[in-house]
């Protein structure tokens, strides 16, 4: 992938997450503008708001962000490049669609978004390399392949979706969710492994040289 075209793939993915991410936290709570609004049509809408917000406003999914750029990029240099854009967009534009929901001025949000950009920083360069690496076949492909499920379910055991003294439906179902999908990932990645061989990847044609002394040998044996 280029550059240009990794800068217009990551950057507009990274920013749609973070936008999302910031609105659907909003629309999910009943103390925050959209969520009020909601709540007072549909219990049921802010429920599964709060689900999917539970999903998407924590770590692993914003290190899968990073990964599935790195994946997109498919080298780890341009995976690491495309890591950092992703997430440093996304933190822009997560605080700055809190600042109009919460309608407080943006100077506010801007040192806590300085800081997750350095964390960004950071963590985009490694979790991009590992995307790009994990289209890889082989053990370096398994490991890197099961960083984000793994990931995922280190963060459900260490601290599960609505993490506190009380417990509610919707943090049960986001707990099951994230449980099913990250074992199923690992078991696709597992599969992958031991089929020797990434889905969906051609196998790669042979160097030129290699070409041409096989046919070569090919017109020498006709």
């Amino acid at each position: 992938m280029k550059i240009t075209k990794l800068v217009l793939v990551s950057v507009p993915l990274g920013g749609a997450f973070g936008a999302a991410t910031s609105w659907i936290n909003d629309f999910s709570s009943p103390y925050r503008s959209s969520g009020g609004r909601v709540e007072a049509v549909s219990g049921g809408v802010r429920s599964v708001a709060e689900v999917v917000s539970l999903l998407v406003d924590v770590g692993w999914a914003w290190a899968g962000l990073a990964v599935a750029v790195g994946w997109l990029a498919r080298t780890p240099v341009r995976g690491s490049i495309a890591g950092v854009m992703a997430l440093t967009a996304a933190t822009a534009a997560y605080y700055r669609v809190d600042s109009y929901l919460l309608e407080e001025p943006f100077a506010w949000h801007q040192g806590l978004m300085v800081f997750w950009w350095t964390v960004g920083l950071v963590t985009g360069l490694v979790l991009g390399a590992v995307g790009a690496a994990a289209r890889r076949t082989g053990t370096i492909g398994l490991l890197t392949g099961l960083t984000v499920p793994v990931g995922a379910l280190l963060q459900m055991a260490v601290m599960p979706p609505g993490f506190g003294p009380t417990e509610n439906p919707e943090a049960v179902w986001a707990l099951v969710i994230v449980c099913v999908g990250a074992t199923a990932a690992a078991a696709f990645v597992f599969l992958r492994f031991f089929r020797g061989a990434a889905p969906g990847e051609p196998s790669p044609d042979p160097p030129p040289a290699v070409r041409t002394v096989e046919s070569s040998a090919g017109m020498a044996v006709e």
